[in-house]
């Protein structure tokens, strides 16, 4: 994980969870993996069980 210093600099950082997908807007599952996935500089692969984030 990267040091994110403070939220506003972490708010600021760019969005690696890209569109194209149909998740609902407020999705708890789309703000958890977005988190997740903007919060590291490594290279991600996210599994998770089939629901609506894999089949949206």
């Amino acid at each position: 994980m990267k040091n994110i210093g403070n939220l506003k600099e972490f708010a600021c950082t760019p969005d690696r969870f890209q569109g194209g997908h149909r998740l609902c807007p407020g999705c708890a599952h789309s703000m958890i993996v977005r988190e997740v996935v903007n919060a590291t500089d490594d290279d991600l692969v996210v599994s998770t069980a089939t629901g609506c984030l894999e089949v949206c």
